[in-house]
């Protein structure tokens, strides 16, 4: 499902570090110069959200871009004396995103028009519609749901779309776009839930209700580690303008909190139902119910795909530290968890098995890791065609833990796919593991430290440890890794406890003042190893 695009002018550039503003503004206002005359006031909303869209999440230096740059355009557009100025303030006035943009564009939209200065025709249309109806489609285990507001203006109907992942923060925005044939699209939407075996639901929501999840939702996608797709950035600021056509929102509930005892009588519940009494299988047990207590909204119960995927795919492989035998239990206990939530639930068999297969494939992720086939020939470079299983599976894993990304953001740039085999390639990977660094290391003039460490030396030392993890060389460094993550320790302490390495034996060679003492470097990562 695609935006509305038929008619979509191309905004400017988001302003870069260095870019006067008001040479920016100015280029804005000459954009604005044939919407003024634009027959189709729908066309204007769309490229004013996108325009709000380019400074929203803005990098620095713009510590706050809504008002440093909203605020900023909608005051120069009020200092100029020229239509496409009323244009842009009219426009800003309804679809501007905070109240003192709103407040200020229509303020001064009124002195313009009071001076005499030309009026769109569609100045009174823009931001106006008539709410028509509010739909909800959502997948049976609450892991996703789709929520469709149409609206009417003069004869013409249109529709805004939210999709919401409620494993994402608890329900933020994933994507939001306009359509001018809502219609069909809700026809698309019950013909999915019709083909679905009763997976999918569509029906009526309560305004107020949908209002509240969409607002929440995107305040969600405001504090999101996750960039914004391009259709949310450009399409947000029409979705808030067409929320506050409806009527005032919920107040949605606060999760529940569960105490320890709650949480141990869940894992008791479960776990004499399947008659199982391991230890291991209890820890794992409680692992998934307070996954779904802390990360769920209070909602240990719920099960679904997504909400498994996210479990066994990114929470326990970044943020738990399991033994070699609850790492080993937690499959089954997935497994069983999955029917048996799935059960008391009451969802159908036909649900249940689904979810079922669902979770085979989380699992597989879970004890084999990420099936990079996309860079796995990266990944496996140098190693022979047939080579031993050992081997390749040493070599992934080495790697792996070297490179465990194959993108980066550094600074403003974004490298989506990068090859971790390539050197220079692989020196951005680990520049954007240390996005705190970024402005230091970009800065020709900086010679100093952030919290006590040198940036510079940092990425350095790491670079190092990061190509002979990729090269094997020296061969007794992985050892000391693997020994080093057996006494439970992470992945960046891993490579504090080798960069202190790297800096008593070879820091002359990084600084080029005397020769590596590779021998004493070697003898010390045996010494790990023990």
């Amino acid at each position: 499902m695609s935006p509305v695009s038929r008619g979509r002018k191309k905004t400017p550039k988001p302003p870069s570090a260095n870019a006067e503003l008001d040479g920016v503004f100015g280029d804005v206002l000459r954009d604005f110069i044939p919407l003024a005359a634009e027959p189709d006031v729908l066309q204007v909303e769309l490229f004013t959200s996108e325009l709000i869209g380019e400074w929203w999440r803005a990098p620095e230096p713009y510590d706050d871009p809504e008002r440093t740059v909203g605020l900023g355009l909608v005051r120069y557009a009020g200092r100029t004396s020229t239509p496409a100025g009323v244009a842009l303030l009219r426009a800003m006035a309804a679809l501007a995103v905070t109240d003192e943009q709103r407040s200020a564009a229509a303020q001064a939209a009124t002195l313009m028009a009071e001076r005499g200065l030309a009026v769109p025709d569609w100045a009174d249309a823009i931001g106006t519609a008539s709410p028509t109806g509010c739909w909800e489609s959502t997948d049976v285990y609450g892991d996703q749901t789709t929520l469709l507001l149409t609206f009417d203006r003069a004869g013409r109907s249109h529709g805004i779309a939210a999709v919401l992942d409620a494993n994402h923060l608890g329900g933020c925005v994933e994507e939001a776009f306009c359509t001018e044939e809502p219609d069909g699209l809700l026809a698309d939407l019950r013909a999915q839930a019709a083909d679905s075996e009763g997976l999918l639901d569509v029906r009526p929501i309560d305004a107020s209700r949908a209002r509240a999840l969409i607002e929440r939702g995107l305040d969600l996608a405001d504090v999101s580690e996750v960039e914004p797709g391009e259709v949310l950035v450009a399409n947000r600021a029409l979705v808030l303008a067409r929320c506050r056509l409806l009527p005032a929102a919920d107040v949605l509930a606060e999760p529940v909190k569960h105490t320890d005892a709650e949480r141990d009588a869940i894992v008791t519940e479960f776990l004499t139902a399947i008659e199982e009494t391991d230890a291991d299988a209890a820890t794992c047990a409680r692992l998934i119910v307070d996954f779904g207590c802390d990360l769920d909204e209070g909602r240990p119960l719920r099960v679904g795909p997504g909400k498994l995927a996210e479990f066994l795919e990114d929470w326990v492989p970044n943020e738990i530290e399991l033994t070699e035998e609850q790492a080993e239990a937690l499959p089954d206990v997935v497994r069983a968890w999955a029917g048996w939530a799935g059960g008391r639930s009451e969802l159908s068999a036909h649900a249940v098995a689904e979810l079922l297969e669902s979770a085979e494939e989380s699992i597989q992720y879970f004890e084999d890791g990420p099936a990079d086939d996309e860079h796995l020939d990266s990944y496996l470079e140098g190693v022979a065609t047939g080579a031993d299983d050992d081997l390749v599976e040493e070599t992934l894993a080495r790697r792996r833990f070297a490179v465990p990304e194959t993108s980066a953001v550094v600074g403003v740039d974004d490298f989506p796919d990068l090859d971790p085999a390539d050197e220079d390639e692989r020196y951005l990977l680990v520049l954007g593991e240390h996005p705190e660094y970024h402005d230091a290391l970009a800065d020709p003039e900086f010679d100093g430290e952030i919290d006590g460490v040198d940036p510079h030396l940092f990425i350095a030392v790491k670079q190092v440890l990061v190509n002979q993890l990729w090269a094997d060389d020296p061969e007794e460094l992985w050892p000391a890794v693997v020994a080093l993550a057996e006494a439970e320790h992470d992945r960046d302490e891993i490579f504090d406890v080798l960069g202190r390495l790297v800096l008593e034996y070879l820091a002359g060679a990084l600084t080029g003042e005397q020769d590596p003492d590779i021998d004493g470097y070697r003898a010390a990562l045996r010494e790990l190893a023990l």
